[in-house]
């Protein structure tokens, strides 16, 4: 097979799917799924390739850490579907980050982040004799005004470009409202 078939092999499918359990193996949902795993990605598999591809619901619940927030969590299949999509986009999406953006980024991270800081700070004129600060801040990509129409033509103005993009599967992802993205 060539073209999209060949995203969706088995072989593929199974190396996600063990990927997304790898933190979630004793979740209700993971273990449900790992039942009869083998049926369950094969009917994954042919709902990717037929495009009848649908997201699940999600589960919501809140957190009792340092800040009680709600949660969203995808479905474990939904999971695995992520996986194997952030697999082939980040190839096209990643050169035009900036090298200073650390969030979701294989080989960065709150780490790596931290280490880049000091570095600066260290750099920082006059250190060590006056004292220099830094800020957590959210950085954007975008200009302030920018519409959030003029934002998403941007992304799927790099998306149209990229065939990775154009053979996702249909159906994928909801806008900031909640609602199903137009495809």
């Amino acid at each position: 097979m060539s073209g999209i078939a060949d995203r969706y092999t088995f072989q593929e499918l199974w190396q996600h799917y063990r990927n997304c359990r790898r933190n979630k193996r004793n979740t209700r949902n993971a273990l449900a799924f790992e039942i009869d795993a083998e049926a369950k990605l094969l009917a994954l598999q042919q709902e990717l390739r037929d495009h009848t591809y649908r997201p699940g619901r999600s589960i919501c619940f809140v957190t009792d850490g340092p800040k009680p927030r709600e949660v969203f969590a995808a479905d474990f299949r939904d999971r695995i579907v992520h996986h194997l999509l952030v697999h082939h986009l980040e190839r096209v999406f990643e050169p035009c980050f900036i090298h200073d953006s650390y969030a979701c980024r294989r080989g960065k991270g709150t780490l790596a982040a931290s280490d880049r800081l000091m570095e600066f700070l260290r750099r920082a004129p006059g250190s060590g004799s006056a004292w220099a600060s830094a800020t957590s801040g959210r950085s954007v990509c975008f200009p302030r005004g920018a519409s959030r129409i003029r934002r998403r033509r941007a992304v799927r103005g790099r998306a149209a470009r990229s065939s990775e993009v154009r053979r996702a599967p249909r159906g994928i992802g909801v806008d900031s409202g909640g609602r199903r993205a137009a495809n």
